[in-house]
């Protein structure tokens, strides 16, 4: 008979702990040695709840224990936690960030803000999910563009920022640069801009770089640059592709900056509107497209429509055409 090494043993007990539900996702709050399961505070208040984990009401925990024959209910504040090991992320995490990533701020706040609210007192706790949901709403007012409200969070954020979550200084320093640029002061964060390129390998950072100096230089009427800077992405930077709407919106703002009389033979319209079709096409769920629609003259636009929705139908028949007969591969 073959023998299990301890490994195999810790692989297949971990394989059976996966399949019971909650087991590896429950949420515990430590209170000194006293470990405390948690009911999600994150599900809708008409959700079930388990009698025998405890129930969070804004920083109140309580928990109702069988003791001997009796039950006894014990109140403990969340600021008195020594340890949270909360198993997989809240759905909420998750869902601020797809919002982030479609470009709504205001939604993924809606999302992000309850984590927050919960987390705030135990900042600085091991295992407080604070600071990862912080990181996604620096996301969400970054898309907000509202400086009065970013420069109160970051002040917020900073004391609390341990270097747990890579890339959050960065973030934050694209923010300042961002913030410059809006502000009218786009020649000085050129200067930052350059600067941090030189300084950094990290091809997500670079990339990002490049879309925030196409925009300076495009503020400066500087176009020509503009567009070199905004296709760099693309060209060197491809396998950064969240960052490829952005970069081809700035390169058809470009392109319609340089078209000038002087340039009128250089055909620039329709490189722009193709610029500005292959947004729409290649990434039409990205805020990008939503921008780019709007510079797309209406003619044009409402080809392109038809051309996507006629490309949509065919490939919906070939995939019906191609459906097998029998799926159970019986003759």
């Amino acid at each position: 008979m073959r023998h299990l090494y301890p490994r195999t043993l810790l692989v297949c007990a971990l394989g059976a702990l996966a399949i019971l539900p909650g087991v590896l996702s429950a949420q515990i709050i430590y209170f000194g040695s006293e470990k405390w399961y948690l009911n999600d505070p994150f599900s809708p208040a008409d959700s079930k709840q388990d009698p025998k984990k405890a129930i969070a009401r804004g920083t109140q925990i309580t928990l109702t224990k069988q003791v001997g024959t009796a039950k006894a209910t014990v109140t403990k504040n969340i600021t008195e936690a020594t340890l949270v090991d909360w198993g997989a992320p809240p759905k909420n995490i998750k869902l601020a960030e797809q919002e982030v990533l479609r470009g709504n701020g205001a939604r993924a706040l809606e999302y992000i803000e309850p984590i927050l609210r919960f987390f705030s007192p135990i900042k600085k706790t091991p295992g407080s999910l604070w600071l990862p949901s912080a990181s996604i709403k620096l996301d969400a007012l970054i898309l907000l563009k509202n400086d009065a409200i970013l420069d109160d969070f970051i002040m917020e954020l900073e004391p609390f920022n341990d270097g747990s979550i890579p890339g959050l200084n960065n973030k934050v320093a694209l923010v300042r640069i961002e913030q410059d640029i809006r502000r009218g002061h786009a020649e000085a964060a050129l200067a930052n801009i350059d600067k941090m390129i030189n300084e950094t390998a990290q091809l997500d950072m670079v990339a990002n770089l490049h879309l925030l100096k196409g925009n300076a230089l495009l503020d400066l009427a500087r176009y020509e640059e503009a567009m070199s800077t905004f296709l760099r992405v693309p060209v060197f930077y491809g396998s950064q592709s969240k960052y490829m709407p952005a970069a081809l919106l700035g390169a058809a703002k470009s392109f319609r900056g340089m078209n000038t009389p002087a340039n009128r033979n250089l055909q620039l319209d329709d490189v722009t509107n193709g610029y500005l079709s292959e947004i729409i096409t290649a990434y039409p769920y990205s805020k990008e497209a939503t921008e780019a629609r709007k510079m797309l003259p209406k003619e044009l636009r409402e080809a392109l429509d038809k051309k996507n929705g006629e490309n949509s139908d065919f490939e919906a028949a070939v995939v019906v055409v191609s459906e097998p007969e029998n799926s159970t591969g019986e003759n």
